[in-house]
């Protein structure tokens, strides 16, 4: 039986970060599934919904922002 890590680890840690990889490795997981989104730049962004509403409580689409816009957002939640 494989064991797969929906997110990483995303029960004990923030979802499809490199933190939750880490422990989904360290906790035995034989796989990890994350989710792709492009960014308006082009760029390969590890999100699992299409806007950061969720998230972030925003309701841009990661499609119409560039990576350098997420990064911004993103470092707000830190």
């Amino acid at each position: 039986m494989l064991i797969i890590a929906h997110s990483g680890a995303s029960s004990l840690e923030p979802e499809n970060t490199i933190r939750s990889f880490k422990k989904a490795h360290e906790l035995g997981a034989d796989m990890i599934e994350l989710d792709v989104r492009e960014s308006r730049d082009g760029q390969l962004i590890v999100i699992h919904d299409h806007d950061l509403n969720r998230l972030f409580g925003r309701g841009y689409k990661v499609s119409d922002l560039t990576l350098a816009e997420l990064k911004e957002i993103s470092s707000r939640r830190e």
